[in-house]
């Protein structure tokens, strides 16, 4: 029996050690439900296309993206100059981004903004949208406080984005 419980432990030691050096990218949905702004409450669901990259079990980056139409109801969450900037967009896209370190999140940030720089998409910030999805129940539920909240135009045909992050496979967001 003592045999058996070393082994054991030894296998999952092992197991967690192996772990702690693979470099993985993972892909989900996540969706916010409902929502209020001034005197309006709506049920409407927005969804984020997710992808983490981990080195073994931490999340090392972030990057979660929603489609924001202009018939959403989330489009309330938008001030005055956000959608007058938003006016000038064939299409708009709400972009989270997470780095694990202060050293990595300014990396992190500019990489994916160099990516979608790359195929047409320019950077909007977000204040008043950001304040509203920040006081959201969905920002604690799925532990989203530390992202930096912006937006993205499209004013042209959008193709692939690819983003790389060194040492992991590349992704596309865009498919």
């Amino acid at each position: 029996m003592k045999l058996l419980l070393i082994s054991l432990s030894i296998l999952i030691l092992g197991s967690c050690s192996s772990l702690s050096n693979l470099n993985q990218v993972n892909e989900s949905l996540l969706t916010l439900k409902g929502g209020q702004s001034d005197y309006q409450k709506w049920e409407e669901k927005l969804s984020f296309k997710r992808h983490s990259w981990y080195k073994g079990a931490t999340l090392k980056y972030d990057l979660l993206i929603a489609k924001l139409d202009k018939d959403s109801k989330f489009y309330n969450w938008l001030g005055r100059s956000e959608k007058s900037q938003l006016a000038k967009c064939d299409s708009f896209y709400i972009v989270l981004t997470y780095a694990a370190s202060l050293r990595s999140a300014k990396t992190s940030s500019s990489q994916v903004t160099r990516n979608f720089n790359v195929v047409g998409l320019k950077e909007i910030a977000l204040p008043i949208f950001s304040s509203s999805l920040r006081n959201h129940y969905f920002t604690l539920q799925w532990n989203l406080k530390k992202h930096n909240i912006s937006g993205m135009c499209k004013t042209n045909n959008l193709s692939d984005i690819e983003v790389h992050v060194p040492n992991y496979e590349t992704i596309r967001v865009f498919k």
